[in-house]
């Protein structure tokens, strides 16, 4: 074969390849095209669920944030709840306690026979009086840091605290008779010292008894003590009568009088403030009420100042100036301690036998 048939092969060789290149490239752009388009599609695709995912995320982190305060939001009101829960009970305590004292103001205001001008006995109360004081008062003597050289006035603030906390009024268990439209009673009970701090209160003359009791021991020079009544027609209370150097005061645990102010016991609330005498209340509670600073002691009113000893005829009248109520005359009826036990007619006639002893 010549040079020229091997060029002409080599020229259709080449033709052929180029032919078969083309169809190559013809066919591949075919395949090409559509995968370019599928891959923009799903790029553009991608990228729209990339953001949705970034909005997604962005409202979960909101989500969790609001979950979290709806939390932090349930358990301060879990608390409210608690509390209020807790508050209600109190409130129900008290309320159950002044139906109680509402109950036996009615029953005694409808027959006042069954108190009568006189419910005291003076020998009985002497007989207690004259005795030695217990354990358990030498115990509260002790824990109070009473001592004969304090200042009297601290004494009594001590004290009347001590009750403020400790005590409680519970009146005396009676029963009542009505025979031929006359009611009747039994004898008034006087409670020890030891027997009223074991029960944890007593009526007015157990506290009173138990108050002369806890100073008796601690009573320095020039320093006296009295169980001190007042009566009007149809009723009676005793308190005791402090002296100090022929000044007087007047420590009425009962009703937390001391001249001349009132040991009050505030309770506080979310919304509101109670202020009470605190004999109304059981002991356990008003422990459990201060240890949880829902209360504190206080003094009514604030601009008087408490344990003044003052002249015996301005302390007995500002003392019975508070019995006063329902037009009846308050006098002082006795004064009882281990040496003296006197009845009176009359305010007048007491402060005579007393400037003249």
């Amino acid at each position: 074969m010549g040079r020229a048939d091997k060029l002409l092969g080599a020229v259709a060789t080449t033709i052929v390849i180029l032919a078969l290149f083309a169809g190559l490239v013809v066919v591949l752009k075919q395949q090409v095209i559509p995968v370019r388009e599928q891959y923009q599609s799903l790029k553009s695709d991608y990228e729209r669920l990339e953001a949705e995912y970034l909005s997604l995320i962005e409202r979960y982190s909101d989500l969790e944030k609001s979950r979290r305060r709806l939390e932090e939001k349930y358990r301060e009101l879990e608390k409210e709840y608690a509390s209020l829960l807790e508050e209600k009970a109190i409130l129900q305590r008290i309320l159950e306690r002044y139906q109680e004292a509402y109950v036996m103001h009615q029953l005694l205001r409808e027959s006042p026979k069954v108190i009568g001008s006189r419910i005291r006995g003076g020998e009985e109360a002497q007989r207690i009086l004259r005795s030695s004081p217990g354990k358990e008062v030498l115990e509260v003597v002790s824990e109070l840091g009473l001592r004969k050289d304090m200042d009297p006035a601290e004494k009594a603030r001590r004290v009347m605290e001590w009750f403020a906390v400790n005590m409680e009024y519970v009146p005396d268990a009676y029963i009542i008779a009505v025979k031929n439209q006359s009611v009747t009673r039994i004898p008034e009970h006087f409670q020890t010292p030891n027997e009223t701090l074991k029960r944890g209160g007593g009526d007015c003359e157990d506290l009173a008894i138990l108050l002369y009791s806890l100073l008796k021991p601690v009573l320095g020079e020039g320093e006296e003590l009295y169980l001190i009544g007042w009566a009007t027609e149809n009723s009676g209370h005793v308190a005791v009568l402090y002296e100090y150097n022929d000044r007087y005061m007047i420590l009425d645990p009962s009703s937390g009088y001391s001249t001349n102010a009132f040991v009050a016991f505030s309770i506080y609330f979310k919304n509101a403030t109670i202020t009470i005498t605190p004999a109304a209340l059981g002991p356990d509670l008003k422990k459990g009420l201060l240890k949880a600073g829902l209360a504190e002691i206080v003094y009514s009113p604030k601009e008087e100042e408490p344990y003044r000893f003052l002249d015996l005829n301005t302390t007995v009248s500002l003392w019975l100036k508070h019995g006063e109520g329902d037009g009846e005359t308050v006098y002082v009826d006795e004064i009882i301690n281990e040496r003296i036990n006197m009845e009176f007619n009359s305010t007048e006639e007491f402060l005579a036998w007393m400037t003249g002893q």
